[in-house]
């Protein structure tokens, strides 16, 4: 009896902690195993809408991810991101700041949300500048670990997406940005090499050749998987 009156008391405790803002901000979703979203779907889903509501940046990039990826045939958002993904982003949250990024500068849509895409993807790695195309294989910067990590956690959730929440899911189709950029650089978009092997990311000149570069590699997420 002691016993159950100490995981009681344990319980309002945390229950009363869970409310604070500050703390639901910074509860880490990753942390709940894939066996528990799916075998108590109801209760994940009104703590992930909850901490949705309080803003905490994981909670808001898979709201958003669902509103972006509704089904299995892909609709661009254009220039408008959805709320969501903004929130999760202004919370530092990485993988939601290159999403938008791609998604905003695949729109197209003028200079203003070009420039925004570029904030967007700066944000998503921590050196804030560009790998230099001058280094030597393997070499340069570390900011382009910090976009395969991005891409990776974005490969992740719509993986998730195609697996559970799509039914006969079919193969996407993202639209491509179209313009005619060019880039002069002979070493501008070739594949970064690490302990002598290619690794899924490429070292670019500039921040258009980047999400040019980016939109590539972000569409071959869906080239991945098998569809049936």
């Amino acid at each position: 009896m002691e016993d159950l009156r100490a995981l009681r008391g344990t319980c309002r405790f945390m229950r009363r902690v869970c409310r604070n803002l500050k703390v639901g901000r910074r509860i880490n979703l990753g942390r709940v195993s894939s066996s528990n979203r799916w075998r108590n779907t109801i209760t994940y889903l009104a703590l992930l809408y909850r901490l949705t509501n309080i803003g905490n940046p994981e909670a808001c990039f898979i709201i958003g991810m669902h509103a972006i990826f509704p089904g299995p045939m892909f609709t661009s958002p254009g220039p408008v991101l959805d709320e969501d993904l903004e929130r999760a982003a202004a919370g530092g949250h990485k993988a939601t700041s290159y999403v938008a990024a791609v998604l905003l500068y695949m729109a197209n849509g003028g200079a203003g949300i070009d420039a925004t895409s570029r904030q967007y993807m700066r944000q998503a790695g921590s050196m804030g500048e560009e790998d230099s195309v001058a280094a030597p294989a393997g070499g340069g910067g570390t900011m382009w670990l910090d976009y395969l990590s991005c891409r990776h956690a974005a490969q992740q959730m719509i993986w998730n997406l195609i697996n559970w929440d799509w039914p006969r899911p079919k193969k996407p189709v993202l639209l491509t940005r179209a313009d005619d950029h060019l880039c002069a650089s002979e070493n501008c978009g070739t594949y970064i090499h690490f302990g002598g092997v290619p690794w899924m990311t490429k070292r670019f000149c500039s921040q258009d050749c980047r999400l040019h570069g980016e939109i590539e590699l972000f569409s071959g997420i869906f080239d991945q998987r098998e569809y049936y």
